[in-house]
């Protein structure tokens, strides 16, 4: 693809074969050249698989469930305290380090709460140029607790008494409890008091509508807006003063392709160099591994694919019933969905927390697994008092069919568990039926939360941390406006209990036997029915340097040293 002849003949043969091209993207060969040695600007195209409604992911993460690559651009233009790289590891980036017992910025009182002071490093400071105090988080953690704000409330709430600044450099958290993660709240994406406390206290309903949020963005990040055009793209550059250094790309643009054909298409073109975060199915990305020369794959745990019940007047309403739940969870060949749509690359979920986790062998033993047993599924919905009609498909003692329903997104990662679900639910007698969330109401939240039988997504509970979408104050309720990490609105005082007691038991022994309790429970009861762990791929051309896998932990960790070659 060295010449624009060459290029347009190429996109011409890829768009007969998508179903979503047209002309070449503006500006798709700018920043190449011909010499392997990068001349002039340095610069590269991204492409995540969602259309965010912003910058900041505080208004993306506002509705109901994921826009991917929301959070990953939101990353690259907000730098929190500190952030999880891809291996696991708490890294701080606007603080000086993390507070722990050694350094002294994790203290425990006397009272049976604790306190963690947080230092702002030497020279953070917002894209405009204006300090990074500690009042900024301050003011964050205020919008972020505030139930009038259109983002869910982040779960470390209950948790904390205060948040104080008590200089520019120095930010105290207070806690009313022992806290397991203290140390590891990013505050991210942090709020500049000095652009919104004022809109916020004279008229917080219409903060969300600011131009702020997009075309006059300002962050903290290594990348700053340069223009951001909605359903279209963003064009980032680099933040000459970023407090860990100047970023060694100058130019980053980021594209909204959710279309996986237009995805291949733009990649194979050349005009496109990477993906970031999730989205993109992990068989296109391995269609597009064995076709892109110029381009190499790598895949990681991203999350875990799972079935939410609905606990809240769910139709049919033996849904409640446990021994239910198992029937229809035995009937489901979980190997088999994983080796087929995860190619082998993946292993079923019994679980919610990976193998690879450090918890992982600490509540092994706790996990009730189910093989999958199509025959002992019908024993027990024979016995429930369910019959086949003429038809071979199961009735109720009145006649009525047993009809379940999943609602999943439209998207490859969603739509195709969510149909061989059914089909082995169909195989069973049960009436299927799919509810496909379209684009228009992924962030319709009562419509997302108020779910018939079952709701299949990813990304909700994975890890240990993961059991906070147990709690009561979680659940996706009309009156917390549909809000919270509770899809299956399961509602259970002694699980709250045992989970506050995980979230503040600080020896690490006595805090796994209050988890395997936990796991236990979710997995004899099928709180959450998981299915497989999601592998995701990320697609880089191989002159890019220094970008990971996207998985469990925050693919821009490190986006101030990507680079290309």
């Amino acid at each position: 693809m060295g010449t624009r002849a060459t290029y347009g003949l190429v996109w011409m043969a890829l768009c007969a074969l998508t179903v979503h091209c047209g002309p070449p993207p503006p500006g798709a060969d700018r920043g190449r050249s011909q010499d392997p040695q990068v001349v002039g600007p340095k610069r590269l195209v991204a492409a995540i698989h969602g259309n965010p409604v912003s910058v900041s992911n505080a208004l993306n993460a506002g509705g109901g469930g994921r826009i991917d690559g929301g959070q990953e651009l939101s990353g690259l233009t907000s730098s929190g305290f500190a952030v999880q790289s891809t291996s696991g590891e708490w890294i701080p980036l606007l603080a000086e380090q993390l507070p722990s017992l050694e350094n002294g910025l994790w203290t425990l009182l006397p009272d049976g709460a604790m306190e963690t002071t947080w230092v702002i490093r030497h020279g953070a400071l917002w894209h405009d140029g204006a300090p990074f105090v500690a009042h900024d988080i301050e003011f964050t953690a205020e919008m972020n607790n505030d139930g009038a704000m259109p983002w869910p409330i982040d779960p470390i709430y209950p948790y904390v008494d205060s948040v104080r600044a008590v200089d520019d450099r120095t930010l105290v958290v207070r806690w009313k409890e022992p806290f397991i993660r203290a140390d590891q709240v990013p505050f991210n994406p942090p709020f500049p008091s000095h652009l919104l406390e004022e809109r916020y206290r004279a008229d917080k309903d219409n903060v969300a509508t600011l131009p702020y949020w997009t075309t006059d963005f300002v962050g903290t990040g290594p990348f700053r807006v340069r223009d951001f055009v909605r359903d279209s793209h963003v064009v980032l550059t680099a933040f000459d003063r970023y407090v860990l250094g100047r970023p060694k790309l100058d130019e980053l643009e980021v594209r909204f392709i959710p279309d996986d054909n237009a995805i291949v298409a733009n990649l194979l073109a050349g005009a496109i160099d990477l993906t970031l975060g999730p989205g993109m199915s992990l068989d296109e990305g391995i269609q597009v591994r064995d076709r892109w020369a110029e381009g190499t794959m790598s895949s990681g745990v991203s999350s875990v694919i799972n079935l939410n019940p609905q606990f809240l007047n769910p139709d049919p309403p033996v849904l409640l019933d446990a021994q239910f739940r198992r029937a229809l969870y035995m009937a489901i060949d979980r190997k088999r969905l994983s080796d087929e749509l995860m190619f082998g690359l993946s292993e079923i979920a019994d679980g919610t927390i990976n193998s690879a986790e450090v918890e992982y062998p600490y509540v092994a033993s706790s996990i009730v697994r189910y093989p999958y047993d199509p025959d002992q599924a019908a024993r027990i919905i024979d016995d429930l008092g369910f019959r086949k009609g003429g038809d071979g498909m199961l009735v109720d003692a009145a006649g009525k069919p047993l009809s379940v329903q999943i609602m999943a997104t439209q998207d490859d990662s969603n739509a195709k568990p969510q149909l061989a679900v059914l089909d082995s639910w169909k195989a069973l007698g049960v009436t299927p039926d799919a509810e496909v969330v379209t684009p228009q109401r992924q962030r319709d939240l009562a419509y997302r939360a108020n779910f018939r039988s079952f709701s299949l997504q990813s990304g909700i509970v994975n890890g240990a941390d993961g059991v906070n979408a147990l709690l009561s104050r979680e659940a996706r309720l009309p009156e917390r406006n549909y809000r919270g990490r509770n899809y299956t609105r399961f509602m259970n005082p002694e699980i709250d209990a045992l989970v506050d007691r995980y979230f503040t038991t600080i020896p690490f022994a006595d805090r796994m036997q209050v988890l395997s309790q936990i796991i236990h429970y979710t997995t004899d009861n099928l709180v959450w029915m998981p299915l497989y762990w999601r592998m995701l791929p990320t697609l880089v051309n191989k002159r890019v340097v220094g970008v990971q896998p996207h998985g469990s932990g925050n693919q821009w960790w490190n986006a101030q040293l990507w680079d290309v070659q």
